[in-house]
């Protein structure tokens, strides 16, 4: 897999992460760390990993499936940035998060503005309907249909105690979900620093997965 294509799918699980990351600071989720599996609906797996939440920062290490290349999402919800890691190249590329609102055209902007127990709130073009309770691997979890004329149908599940998507399914078959959840503390600050000896590379514009 090349350099521009790797650095492509990590930019679609940026907007992938940003759009479930949306919450208010008042609402901002615990400390936990999982392992993250990010699949289609006909079952075909795209990448594997771990997922690290300190918020407002959130480390996603990923293991492609098909060619086995790894690479690691860094994003900081206040400041808005997103850093991508590829690690056979020791490169790095910045994101800026109000960059790809505008690329895709996200509505309303990604950021911590996003009410766990009433996702609409604020957000006037968006339409929530609250589906039936779901418990996942133990997990109590609130189900959320939200409908945007932008981004189409994303289905939610909202663990209630984390108070942070542990699934997530979007308009293009993309489901994103977390299982062995280890709660807690995370790991010193530099796992979500870039590592020395990388090179800033250029960032390449692009859409969640399949679009």
């Amino acid at each position: 897999m090349s350099q521009n294509i790797l650095g492509k799918l990590c930019i679609g699980v940026v907007v992938l992460l940003s759009a479930i990351g949306t919450f208010a600071q008042d609402h901002k989720p615990l400390p936990f760390s999982a392992d993250s599996k990010l699949t289609k609906t006909d079952g075909q797996e795209i990448t594997t990993g771990k997922l690290y939440i300190a918020w407002p920062k959130v480390r996603m290490d990923m293991k492609d499936a098909r060619y086995g290349f790894t690479s690691s999402v860094i994003i900081d919800y206040v400041k808005q940035e997103a850093i991508v890691l590829l690690p056979q190249y020791q490169t790095y590329m910045e994101i800026s998060l109000d960059q790809q609102n505008q690329t895709t055209q996200s509505d309303p902007p990604i950021g911590p503005t996003f009410d766990a127990s009433n996702p609409c709130a604020g957000h006037d073009s968006w339409n929530c309907k609250k589906l039936e309770p779901q418990t996942i691997a133990g997990r109590s979890c609130e189900v959320w249909e939200i409908i945007s004329d932008k981004l189409g149908s994303v289905t939610t599940w909202i663990d209630t105690k984390l108070n942070f998507p542990i699934k997530t399914k979007n308009a293009d078959g993309y489901i994103l979900e977390y299982t062995n959840i280890q709660e807690g503390q995370q790991p010193a600050p530099t796992l979500f620093q870039v590592p020395p000896g990388y090179k800033k590379s250029a960032a390449h514009s692009e859409s969640t997965p399949g679009r």
